[in-house]
């Protein structure tokens, strides 16, 4: 093998190609972390997305979706509704020793 072929890339087409890839609409990437994985932060905001048109910022931690406590969510529910582009979601987060209010609407950032 030479050191070119180490620099190649093969993509081919398969069963799941036509399949639509669906991504967090929101133009974040929150983890989760505390004990019980229960603590919801931003760990990224996304240029010219509806959480930077919100006012969110990286660091900041969600504390409720639509009036529900944050920890009634999982990581992976919280990231199933920011994938869907019809509904308007609002946030209260914790950012330093401040509550932020922000309504985002997922939209398709691609």
């Amino acid at each position: 093998m030479c050191s070119s072929d180490l620099r190649r890339v093969i993509l081919e087409k398969n069963r799941h190609f036509a399949e639509p890839f669906d991504f967090d609409r929101s133009g974040t990437f929150i983890i989760s972390e505390g004990p019980s994985f229960k603590v919801f932060k931003i760990v990224q905001v996304f240029q010219d997305s509806p959480a930077a048109e919100a006012g969110l910022h990286e660091g900041d931690v969600i504390k409720t979706i639509d009036g529900k406590p944050s920890v009634e969510f999982t990581l992976n529910e919280i990231r199933e509704m920011f994938k869907k582009g019809e509904q308007r979601y609002r946030l209260t987060a914790q950012r330093n020793h401040t509550e932020i209010q922000a309504e985002i609407q997922p939209r398709k950032l691609i």
